[in-house]
């Protein structure tokens, strides 16, 4: 994993398989069966998407069905330990975003699995850049409003996330910070769901991944602010970076209370 992923606001995604998975399916006919594919959270998110499209290309080249099982909930861990626990002989496979497997061992002093011991990395799909978008109804075309929009209404904002401890979770803590600005965060088992609710206006802000914020960016459903490049996206070329807007949050610090830990992540039974 490269050190971007560690800065929480570049969404990357990889597969992973149970620790001894290539050894012990090198030793038979692979595949003679249907390969099982886990997302650690909600359909229709980014990781959803992207692993669909990873089975379906598996499929393709191993002759084989993948199937894809959505396992969400606790940033993660439930979809992690579910694989940990499986029989490590290459038909379960694991496509998750990096928080799960850099950021949580950082954030939790117990986990249900372990990403060193547990887990071997097959490859790394993609990473994406995080997108600072807003419902249209929030009375802001810059990120300079939006603060200005935030500090004009305290405790009236919500932003949404795919979970406590993930990766737009955290950018839009670190956004807080940096803009000195009270938001009030909205954690949900998948970008999904939190899409949907940005949408109809339940939710205001949302620090989302670049892949799955173009569809309604491009359809007028919610309105981009920024991207957390370094330089601006070929793909919304008129949005400036963060940093061009003031705030350079990859190279922020985030300091995260206490009070925003989920609980609910225990250790191996």
């Amino acid at each position: 994993m490269n050190s971007r992923a560690s800065s929480a606001l570049i969404f990357a995604v990889a597969v992973f398989a149970v620790f001894a998975a290539a050894a012990q399916a090198a030793a038979a006919e692979f595949p003679s069966r249907p390969i099982k594919l886990v997302v650690p959270y909600a359909a229709g998110g980014p990781t959803d998407v992207l692993g669909r499209l990873v089975g379906e290309f598996l499929g393709r080249d191993l002759k084989q069905p993948v199937i894809i099982e959505n396992k969400a909930g606790a940033q993660g861990a439930i979809g992690a330990e579910a694989v940990a626990r499986s029989e490590p002989d290459g038909y379960t496979l694991f496509v998750t975003a990096a928080s799960i497997i850099v950021l949580n061992p950082m954030l939790y002093s117990k986990l249900p699995y372990d990403p060193a011991r547990d887990f071997r990395m097959l490859a790394l799909v993609t990473d994406l850049p995080v997108v600072m978008e807003i419902n249209p109804s929030v009375p802001a075309k810059t990120v300079t409003e939006f603060v200005a929009y935030a500090k004009q209404n305290p405790g009236k904002v919500n932003f949404g996330s795919a979970g406590t401890g993930g990766t737009i979770h955290l950018a839009g803590e670190m956004f807080k910070q940096m803009a000195g600005i009270e938001m009030t965060h909205i954690p949900y088992k998948g970008a999904g769901p939190a899409l949907t609710d940005l949408i109809s206006g339940n939710i205001q802000v949302m620090f989302d991944s670049l892949s799955t914020a173009l569809p309604p960016i491009k359809s007028g459903l919610v309105r981009p602010l920024g991207v957390s490049s370094d330089k601006r996206s070929a793909d919304l070329p008129d949005v400036p970076t963060l940093a061009e807007s003031g705030y350079p949050v990859r190279a922020a610090r985030l300091r995260l209370p206490n009070s925003s830990m989920p609980t609910g992540c225990g250790g191996r039974a």
